[in-house]
């Protein structure tokens, strides 16, 4: 062997002992350089870990859980009608009213109406089928003030007769009543009675009326 033969072979060696080679070593790969070790994971282990994740599962149950077959519907209807619908704290609309589709399960229903009590129930709503409520709404009271231009000797309302006694036959009468129209009277001695509609909606409302002598 030549001295040129022994340097290439001598360069060759060098080169195999100093270039970074590769190994498998357990399905893994081993990067070696300079005596600093890096361990580069699998495929397999990247996406066996991507596939723990749980999103993915738990948006299918999810999706299998809204679907159609897990809706039923509503329907109200009050008395009187035109009353604000409201579902779990959101405005829908007006009796008489559906809904289209309503999560099955429990649900808070409110229906509110001027000069009405707010009437508030639980409805559970079952799978792929309507559940229909009725509900009458009851008036709430009101305070009532009725002014005339002659002193009050007693009002009728609906045939109901107040005296104005205790007011000292004032020109001004005041009583709690139903909210909603009524037919009252007001008498006055010396003067015509006076025959009218009042339509009580809210508390302190005040209603004038003009008597005239005989």
């Amino acid at each position: 062997m030549n001295q040129k033969e022994h340097k290439l072979i001598s360069m060759v060696m060098l080169l195999f002992f100093t270039v970074i080679p590769y190994c498998q070593l357990s399905g893994q790969s081993k990067i070696i350089t300079r005596g600093n070790t890096y361990r580069q994971k699998s495929s397999k282990v990247r996406s066996t870990k991507a596939n723990d994740a749980h999103g993915r599962e738990y948006n299918r149950k999810t999706k299998i859980k809204t679907s159609s077959s897990y809706f039923g519907t509503l329907t109200v209807t009050s008395n009187p009608s035109d009353a604000y619908v409201i579902i779990d704290g959101d405005p829908l609309g007006f009796t008489p009213f559906m809904t289209h589709k309503l999560l099955a399960g429990k649900h808070h229903l409110k229906i509110k109406k001027d000069g009405y009590s707010p009437y508030n129930k639980i409805v559970d709503i079952k799978r792929g089928r309507n559940t229909a409520l009725r509900v009458d709404l009851e008036c709430d009271d009101v305070a009532v003030i009725i002014n005339a231009n002659m002193p009050i000797t007693g009002v009728e309302i609906d045939n109901q007769y107040y005296s104005n006694f205790t007011n000292n036959f004032s020109r001004t009468f005041s009583t709690i009543i139903s909210s909603g129209r009524h037919i009252v009277k007001v008498i006055s001695a010396n003067c015509y009675d006076y025959i009218g509609e009042i339509n009580a909606q809210h508390d302190g409302d005040v209603f004038s009326v003009n008597l005239i002598h005989k």
